[in-house]
C-alpha cells in the first residue's frame, strides 16, 4: 500500500474547515482515512498543531485539544511513528548533504524511515528538497501539495 507522510500544515489545516487551503487539504486526508493509501504522521505533529492552532490561530486551547483527540481517536488507523537513532542520525545527515533546514530533513527522515512515496504538505520548499533528494542520494519521495499556488498566497492571512 502507498504511504504518505503528512506534515504539520496538512494535518493543521484539515483540522480546521474555514482555513483557505481545507477544501484542497480535506480530499486528500479523507482518501487516505477511507483507505486509499496509508497516511503516516511523526508523533510529535498533534503537540506542535496544538501550538499553532492556539498561539497563530488564536484557537482556546481545551477548544484546540478537543479538535485534535476528536481527530485521533476517529482515526485509529493513521500510523503515528517516531524516529528511532538511525533516522534521526540520517536527518542530521540529509541536512548537511542536501543544505536544507534540519526540520524539512527530519520529515524526509521520517518518510524514508517508514517507507513512504510522498510527503503530503502544503510547504513549498519540499519540492526542490524531494529533488534534490532524488538526484544527490537517489532516494525517492514524490512531493505533493493539493492547494493550488493562489490559494497558498492567503495562507499568511489565516
Amino acid at each position: 500500500m502507498i504511504k504518505k507522510l503528512v506534515d504539520i500544515n496538512c494535518y493543521a489545516i484539515n483540522l480546521v474547515d474555514d482555513h483557505p487551503g481545507y477544501a484542497y487539504v480535506e480530499p486528500q486526508i479523507t482518501a487516505g482515512l477511507q483507505g486509499n493509501f496509508k497516511l503516516v504522521v511523526l508523533d510529535v505533529v498533534p503537540f506542535r498543531v496544538h501550538w499553532i492552532m492556539t498561539k497563530r490561530w488564536q484557537f482556546d486551547k481545551f477548544e484546540a485539544q478537543e479538535v485534535i483527540l476528536n481527530f485521533i481517536r476517529g482515526n485509529p488507523n493513521i500510523q503515528y511513528i517516531g524516529l528511532d537513532y538511525n533516522a534521526i542520525s540520517q536527518a542530521f545527515e540529509l541536512t548537511k548533504r542536501l543544505h536544507h533546514d534540519l526540520y524539512d530533513c527530519y520529515y524526509l527522515a521520517g518518510a524514508i524511515s517508514s517507507n513512504c512515496q510522498s510527503i503530503l504538505t502544503t510547504d513549498t520548499d519540499f519540492e526542490k528538497l524531494c529533488q534534490k533528494l532524488r538526484t544527490l542520494e537517489k532516494l525517492s519521495i514524490e512531493y505533493e501539495n493539493p492547494v493550488p499556488k493562489k490559494i497558498l498566497t492567503e495562507f499568511s492571512q489565516f
